[in-house]
């Protein structure tokens, strides 16, 4: 599970299409429009700025490169659905795809909050975090797949001098922290409230520094992965 938002997760889903080589990959956004997927989707791989895109304020040259991008994301293997659905929802959806069109290599679900469980504990939203999450486990192997799925962050990190976050600001955690093969957490210094703000002057227009922290690996090390930089008007790493 990753702890961040849409963009850096589709990020991730769109260099997994390079190397795809045929392997599907399903992602189901319960917060987003697939064309609006589909746009942060093209901007980071067509390099024009997304305001622009949104706008249709292109010269001839970026209509021919989005042109160009369009055609060859047409041919990745990357199934978009959006809609607000229920964990068992996903399952049958995943487990048909699987019989009609073949294995999946990884499945994207943004994000846990807004998924809802079976309805048993309704009115306690930990229990029914927790419900979620054992089924996302239970799907990545029925499925033989990865599961990403990111999830909301508590506010708490932001009161704190250095917000570097824990296991524990996962909101509604539930299981998550337990289910979890790997919990990886995002974070921009510059949309931090509190901690020491990241001088800006060294970068290039849009860009800001971004770490990832490794909070749990179950077949590995955990750290920090530094020197990344978020290109906001690209939505890309």
């Amino acid at each position: 599970y990753a702890a961040q938002t849409s963009s850096r997760c589709l990020n991730g889903v769109a260099h997994f299409a390079h190397w795809a080589r045929g392997h599907r990959v399903d992602v189901f956004s319960l917060e987003m429009q697939r064309k609006e997927i589909a746009r942060r989707m093209l901007a980071g791989e067509s390099g024009i700025d997304s305001r622009a895109i949104r706008r249709r304020d292109l010269d001839e040259r970026s209509v021919e490169r989005m042109i160009d991008t369009i055609m060859r994301m047409e041919e990745w293997p990357i199934r978009l659905d959006s809609a607000r659905m229920s964990v068992d929802a996903i399952r049958s959806k995943v487990l048909r795809g699987i019989a009609e069109r073949g294995p999946v290599a990884l499945v994207v679900i943004d994000y846990i909050q807004l998924l809802t469980g079976s309805g048993k504990y309704k009115g306690n939203r930990v229990a029914e975090i927790g419900e979620i999450t054992h089924a996302l486990k239970d799907l990545a192997m029925e499925a033989a797949c990865t599961v990403m799925a990111p999830a909301q962050m508590s506010r708490a990190i932001e009161g704190r001098a250095t917000p570097v976050p824990t296991l524990a600001d996962l909101r509604e955690s539930g299981d998550i922290e337990n289910d979890a093969d790997k919990v990886l957490f995002m974070i921009r210094p510059d949309m931090m409230a509190n901690g020491p703000r990241p001088d800006l002057s060294g970068y290039a227009d849009g860009f800001s520094p971004l770490t990832i922290y490794k909070a749990k690996d179950r077949n590995g090390d955990v750290g920090e992965i530094n020197d990344l930089l978020f290109d906001k008007r690209h939505n890309r790493i």
